[in-house]
Parts: structure tokens; C-alpha cells; sequence
């Protein structure tokens, strides 16, 4: 049957499809070192056509991403990160094993033992990640190798041939697919299994592959288990990292700071995580985000650790002078704690405006200048020209007096500043399951008919069915049954369990051939309320008692129906007639002359009471009993009946059955049946 197959179509490689959705987040360096993330969405209509505007455009803001496609999906590392959307594209295809993974390569070690099970470990991926493995392994062609498994097995027999059965518990959105169907040991030994696909759910998966194995005539099922890690989804940029960030519902995101402090000084942050929430955080809390939207996470950090520089100091001017007219300037520097941090001199005799070039590291705290004209020389003492005071964040010109001075002080702080998004798709509607009913009778089946109309799978008893992915399933077996529901932005919900039972049919219904007459063998199936019918060659025939006189040579069946469930069972054999008995001569229905007729209780535990109306009279009548088998266990025999007439019969001493009450002259027979408990 026809069915919608999920394929994950990624950017990577170009490949033909049909891009619904696609958002792509980027960030590139600019040249003030800030860092800025670039959203967004394009709606193109295939893969040809957005490699093509890559390729032909060459746009200078486009470099980087087409550069990280040329590297692959996993190419994004530097300063340029991609994060792509989901897309999906839904195909009409037949379901063999799975389908449509690309073939897989067999890789087993060299070192394996010619006749020994190897089967390989699963690889983590990603969720809403491509993910693409080989399953490869080697199979055993004896027995032996295979008793751990099933220990009822005989040792030393050869194993004919093995198939991979099923892969159940793969995370949805995975399908799988063999090398090939069957094995024919011993020349076929290696295989493998490919797995692909994009994971629409995270965590650790127990998958089950189930081999059946031909062992002479008989086959075996075994089960060997792999654990499969999907990582839950994340961001990754030069800011900061996030866990869960996209979700369906609702998600709650972790952070992780990529900027981190180790404990040196110097350090600031601000968070906005777009939910309204803010942080100064150097590690913040986890944020929940329970809204469908793309919430713009912003993130900067403040990297100061090597503080300000002074780099230069000019006097502009000075109200002192040497008593030849020019002055030997030279400066002393303090710091808060009155600590002499610094000192020395200008070129001699040098009018103002003059500088001292300097690279002096400055703390964050108040700083004291001093001014001084050196007189020594002379034989005079030193004259102070001024004093000012500056800290590292002085941009303006001090002034004392006559003495005014410009300080040249560089403090470039490390800024990165990044955006990026949580995305929380909304949750679809829950699926509903529609069904006629909660029981079935044993052996038929119950059809169950999601409420979307693509792509659902099916589960029973909280494991996937196999191959079961269109809109409706019918169900064999009693149990729970649930489906699943997989929005085009690959969030997965589930409904909610139905319960299954299934109804006990009736027995088989056997009848015996007795010179041309079909017998009911067995009457002690009938239930209260049941319905008998005959058929031949499938054709459905008049008579609904519990025997038939047959003419013809032919395939003839009897189907029991139990009213009260409405379960049937039917039992069909091939008959020879005897063309030398004749069953089918005419008899006379008494029926004709009776008015009223009343059996009860029927059905009864022993007691029959026989309330008789008659039309006209009857001569020589006999009142009988009989069994299925023909016996009679009562009898009375009349010369003549007529009128209202009330009989007692007690037949509490007979098996449980159905049986027949007769009543038969020279006029003709009539019968009617009595249940007895």
C-alpha cells in the first residue's frame, strides 16, 4: 500500500527536492570586532535553484556560507556558523523493509572468526541532524555459535538462510534498510543495514533487530538490542552555546557561556533571552520558553583585562619658568595611596607645549600629577607648577592655576556581541483514533483510522509497527494501540491509548454426511442466541436448521453465528452424495395444523413444559425427543390430538445440548429445538 516516507533534504549538498522552510542564521566578525548573527528565511522552491543564486551571485556577504557549504554540514567552525531548519519532502512509496536509505557499505573487522555473530555499534547523531549509519555484521552458518540466544536450539546444525525481520524503537523520523532481503549462509555471511534519515526525537533508544533464522525446516526469531544516542537539539556560536533550544510547545534552554571569566577580574555580561528575561550573569539559569515564536537570544560581554593606558602627556601650558626663561620640566606621578608610581623628566629648556610620550598601565583608581620646573642647577629649589588629578576614564583637560595638561589615555575593552534565536514550533493538534469498536471476535481485525492524513506511524504496546505509516491500520491482535502525528516542522505527538480485546468465537461448527443429510455434530456449541446457516460452493443457501438433505456433489459449509457478539465461525468439507438415497422426498409440515405452539423455559435446565394449540385434529401421533445424534431420549405416541393440549417433559438426566422436540403422524413431521443447559 502507498505511503508518505519522511526524507530529510539538507543544504549541504544541493540535492533535488523541495525546500518548504528553511532558516539559516549565520555570523560574521565585522570590522569593529562586534559580533553579529544574520537571520534569514528563504521560501525557494528547490535545491537547483538557491545553489545556483550561491554560485552565480557571488554576493560578498554570501562568501562565507557558500564557503561552509563547499566544507559540508559539519564545515561551520571559525567565525562563520550555520544553523539550517527542517525540511521535509513526502513521497508516495511502497514499504519493503523500510526504504529509500542509500545503499550500505558492509565493514567488518579483518580480525573476526570465520563462523561467529558480530553485529556493529550504533553512532550518536543529532536531533533534527541528517544522520546516515551502517549496520554492518557477520552471521554465524551453525547453531553453536547462536545457543546463548536460544538455548533450545541443537547444537552443530547448519543455518540455511537469515533475514533482518524488523528494527523496532529507532527514534522517529529514522527508517532502515538491508543490503538485501535474505542470506543464504554459508556464502552470504557478511550484510549490513543501512539506518538514515533525521531523528525527530532526542535521548537513548534501545533499538531491537529481530533475525529470523531458516534452520532446517524450521524457523527461529531472535532479538539482539543496540543503544542509539540522539543528542537534544543546540546552537553553537562565538558567544555562547544552547541545549533545547528548538522545541515544540514549549522548551527550556540551557546556556553555556563560551566567554568564560576562569575566575580573572575584568569581565561583564548582559543577557536578553528574548522572553522577557534579562541576565548579568556570567553562567544564567535555564529559561523556559512556553509560546510558539523564534525568540531573539542577545549576548554581550564586556572583556576588560588589560585595563587603560596612559599613553601620552603633553603640558600645554605653565605658569613657571627657569631665571634663564625657559623651563627643566620633568612630572611625579601618585597613586591613591599617595605611592610614587612614577617619575620623569622633559627635555631641558623647552617651552610649552611639550610632551612625554609614555606606556604607563593605569589601575582603576585616582592618580595625582605633579608638575615640577627643575631649578637645581642653579642652586635653587625645584618650583612646583601645578598639580592635577585624573583617573582612567579622564578625557577632559586639567587645569591648576596656570598650568593646564592633556593626557592621551587608550582603553579598548574586547567586545563580543552575538544574536541568535530559540525557535518553539507550536504543538499540533492530538491525534485522535477513530474505530467502530473496542473488541473484535478472535481472528478478525479492527480498523483504525487516524484523524491526520500523512505522516502518522503506528504503535502497539509502545512500540512501532513496522511499515505501518498510512492513515489507517488494521489491528490483529488485543492490545494497546497508539499513533503518532509528525508536524512538517518535526514535532511528534501522540495520542492518547486505545485498548483492544478480542471476543471468543464460537466453536466450529462440524457436521457429519448421513445418507445424504448434513448433521450439526455437535450441538453443545450453540449458544443462547445463535443463527446457523448453510452455504454451497460459497453460495449462501435457504435452510438454517441444524441439518440439510443434499443432492449434489459439491464443497458445503455451516457457519455458526453468535447473535450477542455477532462472531461466526464457519466450517466447510467437500461432500459425495449417494445417488442411491433419495432425501429429498416430500413430507408434510404439521406446522399446517397448528395454531399456537409454546416451549418453555427454553432454554432449560431439564423441565419442558409443551403448550399445544391445534387448528383440526391429528390421528395416530408421536411426541418425541431427540438428540443431535438422532437418539431419541423421550417419546409418547397418541391415537389422536386435538384442541388446547399442555405437555411435561423432563429430560434433567441428558448431557447439555440442543435438542429436538418432534412431532410426527401419517399427516407429516415438525420439529423445533430446545437448548438444554
Amino acid at each position: 500500500m502507498p505511503s508518505r516516507l519522511i526524507m530529510l533534504l539538507h543544504l549541504t549538498w544541493c540535492k533535488i527536492g523541495r525546500l518548504y522552510h528553511c532558516l539559516k542564521t549565520f555570523t560574521i566578525k565585522q570590522s569593529n570586532n562586534q559580533i553579529v548573527n544574520y537571520n534569514f528565511i528563504y521560501k525557494l522552491h528547490s535545491y537547483y535553484g538557491f545553489c545556483n543564486f550561491l554560485i552565480t551571485k557571488k554576493r560578498s556577504f554570501l562568501k562565507p556560507i557558500y564557503t561552509t557549504l563547499e566544507k559540508g554540514w559539519r564545515g561551520c567552525t571559525g567565525l562563520v556558523n550555520l544553523s539550517f531548519g527542517m525540511a521535509f519532502l513526502f513521497l508516495p512509496l511502497t514499504l519493503s523493509a523500510q526504504n529509500a536509505c542509500p545503499a550500505c557499505e558492509v565493514a567488518v573487522p579483518d580480525s573476526l572468526q570465520v563462523d561467529t555473530f558480530f553485529l556493529q555499534d550504533l553512532p550518536d547523531g543529532s536531533f533534527q541532524m541528517p544522520y546516515e549509519a551502517n549496520l554492518s555484521f557477520r552471521l554465524p552458518v551453525n547453531t553453536t555459535e547462536v545457543l546463548y540466544l536460544d538455548p533450545t536450539l541443537p547444537p552443530n546444525i547448519g543455518i540455511n538462510s537469515i533475514k533482518i525481520s524488523s528494527i523496532s524503537n529507532l527514534p522517529a523520523g529514522l527508517v532502515w534498510e538491508p543490503n538485501q532481503s535474505n542470506y543464504d549462509l554459508p556464502e552470504e555471511r557478511n550484510g549490513c543495514v543501512r539506518i538514515c534519515g533525521t531523528p525527530l526525537q532526542f535521548g537513548l533508544f534501545e533499538v531491537d533487530i529481530t533475525v529470523t533464522a531458516q534452520v532446517s525446516i524450521l524457523s527461529r526469531d531472535a532479538t539482539f538490542n543496540r543503544m542509539l544516542y540522539i543528542a537534544p537539539p543546540s546552537s553553537d556560536n562565538q558567544g555562547f552555546s544552547m541545549t533545547n533550544n528548538i522545541g515544540c510547545g514549549s522548551t527550556e534552554v540551557a546556556f553555556e557561556n563560551n566567554n568564560p571569566s576562569e575566575g580573572r577580574t575584568g569581565f561583564s555580561y548582559r543577557w536578553d533571552f528574548g522572553n522577557g528575561d534579562t541576565s548579568t550573569a556570567e553562567t544564567p539559569v535555564a529559561q523556559v520558553y512556553d509560546q510558539p515564536g523564534v525568540y531573539p537570544v542577545n549576548y554581550q560581554v564586556i572583556i576588560d583585562t588589560i585595563g587603560a593606558t596612559l599613553t601620552d602627556i603633553t603640558i600645554v601650558e605653565a605658569g613657571c619658568s627657569d631665571i634663564l626663561g625657559r623651563a627643566d620640566f620633568y612630572i611625579r606621578l601618585f597613586d591613591e595611596l599617595d605611592t610614587l608610581v612614577l617619575e620623569t623628566a622633559l627635555p631641558d629648556n623647552t617651552n610649552p607645549p611639550i610632551s612625554l610620550p609614555l606606556n604607563f598601565r593605569l589601575a582603576s583608581s585616582l592618580y595625582r600629577l605633579e608638575i615640577w620646573d627643575d631649578d637645581s642647577g642653579l642652586g635653587f629649589a625645584d618650583d612646583l607648577c601645578g598639580t592635577v588629578q585624573f583617573e582612567s576614564t579622564t578625557r577632559d583637560t586639567l587645569e591648576d592655576g596656570e598650568l593646564m595638561v592633556n593626557l592621551s589615555i587608550v582603553h579598548t575593552p574586547d567586545t563580543v556581541q552575538v544574536v541568535d534565536s530559540v525557535i518553539v514550533h507550536e504543538l499540533p493538534v492530538i491525534p485522535t483514533i477513530q474505530l467502530e469498536r473496542t473488541n473484535f471476535c478472535d481472528g478478525d481485525s479492527m480498523l483504525l483510522t487516524a484523524s491526520y492524513t500523512e505522516n502518522v506511524a503506528w504503535f502497539f504496546e509502545g512500540l512501532p509497527i513496522v511499515a505501518a505509516r498510512q492513515t489507517s491500520f488494521w489491528a490483529t491482535t488485543a492490545g494497546e494501540y497508539h499513533v503518532s502525528y509528525t508536524s512538517p516542522d518535526g514535532c511528534v505527538i501522540f495520542s492518547e491509548p486505545i485498548f483492544l480485546e478480542t471476543i471468543e468465537v464460537p466453536g466450529a461448527p462440524v457436521f457429519t454426511n448421513n445418507e445424504n443429510v448434513l448433521s450439526l455434530f455437535n450441538s453443545a456449541i450453540l449458544e443462547n442466541d445463535f443463527t446457523l446457516q448453510w452455504y454451497q460452493e460459497n453460495n449462501l443457501l435457504e435452510e438454517t436448521g441444524m441439518e440439510i438433505c443434499v443432492s449434489e456433489n459439491g464443497l458445503y459449509g455451516l457457519e455458526l453465528i453468535d447473535e450477542s457478539t455477532g462472531c461466526r465461525t464457519l466450517f466447510e468439507t467437500s461432500i459425495v452424495v449417494d445417488a442411491a438415497i433419495d432425501c429429498t422426498s416430500a413430507t408434510n409440515d404439521l406446522r399446517n395444523y397448528i395454531n399456537q405452539i409454546m416451549l418453555a423455559p427454553n432454554p432449560t435446565s431439564g423441565a419442558l413444559k409443551i403448550d399445544m394449540d391445534l387448528t383440526s385434529p391429528i390421528e395416530e401421533v408421536r411426541l418425541s425427543v431427540a438428540n443431535v445424534l438422532g437418539q431419541s431420549v423421550y417419546q409418547n405416541a397418541f391415537d389422536r390430538l386435538e384442541g388446547s393440549l399442555t405437555f411435561q417433559i423432563d429430560i434433567s438426566e441428558e448431557g447439555a445440548g440442543m435438542y429436538w422436540v418432534i412431532l410426527e403422524s401419517r399427516e407429516g413431521l415438525s420439529s423445533w429445538k430446545v437448548l438444554k443447559r
